[in-house]
């Protein structure tokens, strides 16, 4: 009865913790927006004007930085300081790190997709099947693959991988993330069938190969 309990215990704590972890964000973005405000009231000595044009300007150079990088694929004041940024060994290496996290589960830069497509990789040996993100087309018939680890994603292994050895699934980056992070516990409905189908076929196209 006690063993029933601990594992119901435990099932209701980690069905709760993604929505504890979204109330925090919630109320972390309050606290950093009363701050914030306060802030900007204690500096403007109270004038709301002031405070609303300001808000304005930092909204609106928010969106021109965002269409700059759709646009164009980069905003020349972020290109300068990162310059600047890449001459300070501890904080470059904080902030390439955060860098690569957002570029990976936002799955693009600007215009340009860090992850293309969803595929499954003979990786660490043929016997087995590995997530990987299309990252490039090397050539005419060869992939390069990101294989990430689980349940981290920002580390893994950058693999060159034959079109004929990866198998695309039909998932969005998103889903796959997802599965990789939970260990495989999370794999949308009706997506198994499609990684089945996969691997079926990735293994009889090498049996007929032996053959």
């Amino acid at each position: 009865m006690l063993k029933k309990l601990l594992r119901y215990f435990g099932i209701g704590a980690l069905s709760v913790i993604p929505l504890f972890v979204a109330v925090q964000l919630v109320f972390w973005m309050q606290r950093f927006l009363g701050d914030f405000l306060s802030k900007m009231f204690e500096y403007s000595n109270g004038n709301y004007v002031l405070v609303t044009v300001s808000i304005a300007v930092v909204l609106f150079s928010l969106v021109v930085i965002g269409y700059s990088l759709n646009k164009y694929g980069r905003f020349f004041f972020l290109t300068t300081v990162e310059n600047w940024v890449q001459k300070i060994p501890l904080i470059k290496t904080v902030y390439n790190f955060t860098n690569d996290l957002v570029k990976i589960f936002s799955n693009s830069h600007g215009k340009e997709r860090v992850f293309s497509e969803v595929v499954l990789v003979p990786y660490p040996n043929e016997k087995l099947h590995s997530f990987g993100f299309i990252t490039s087309y090397m050539d005419e018939d060869h992939y390069i693959v990101f294989v990430p680890t689980c349940p981290n994603p920002t580390s893994g292994f950058t693999v060159i991988v034959h079109k004929k050895d990866a198998q695309k699934v039909d998932m969005s980056i998103d889903d796959a993330m997802k599965a990789v992070i939970s260990i495989g516990a999370v794999i949308p409905h009706g997506k198994k069938d499609e990684l089945t189908r996969a691997v079926r076929k990735d293994e009889h196209d090498r049996h007929t190969q032996k053959d």
